[in-house]
Formats: C-alpha cells, sequence, structure tokens
C-alpha cells in the first residue's frame, strides 16, 4: 500500500472514534458547569480542558500524519541518493 492510501485510510479510520471522544468530554464538562453557584469557580478549568481535547484531537487528525508523511519522505529520499545506513556495531568496543 502507497504511503498517502495508507495515511488517509489511517485518518478516516480515527476520525469517527477520536472526534466523538472529544464532542462528548466536552459536552460533559460544559454540562457539569451548567449550574450557576460553580461557573465561578470551574468555568476556567473546563474552558482549558475543553481546549486541550479540541487541539488535540486536530494533532492526532491533521498534524501527525503530515508531520510522519514529510520524516518518511526525507528518509526515502536519503535512500534515493544513496547515503548509507549507519552501522552500529562498529562503534562497539
Amino acid at each position: 500500500m502507497e504511503m498517502k492510501a495508507a495515511l488517509l485510510l489511517g485518518v478516516a479510520e480515527r476520525t469517527r472514534p477520536v472526534s466523538m471522544t472529544a464532542l462528548m468530554a466536552a459536552i460533559g464538562i460544559a454540562r457539569s458547569n451548567a449550574n450557576w453557584y460553580q461557573i465561578r469557580n470551574t468555568k476556567p478549568l473546563a474552558i482549558v480542558v475543553i481546549g486541550g481535547l479540541i487541539s488535540a484531537a486536530l494533532l492526532t487528525l491533521l498534524l501527525f500524519p503530515l508531520v510522519f508523511q514529510w520524516g518518511y519522505q526525507i528518509v526515502q529520499q536519503q535512500k534515493f541518493r544513496g547515503f548509507k545506513k549507519t552501522n552500529f556495531e562498529d562503534y562497539e568496543n
């Protein structure tokens, strides 16, 4: 399987579980802050947690596959140029 196709398949496979987890946690935290007497104490923490869930979902679904593809392309270019792999056995005592 080609790298781009594998990445697209992996992202498509993980989109629903990651988004549902982040969405349900965000709704649960927002719902727990619905009481008017708790808003003053827990609203800042809820905002941070919901922001973290959203950013983690975006990183998982968008940024990490792009970084992986970028790194894979660099490795493939080095193999094509003829760079030798480091043989760590040469450095042993």
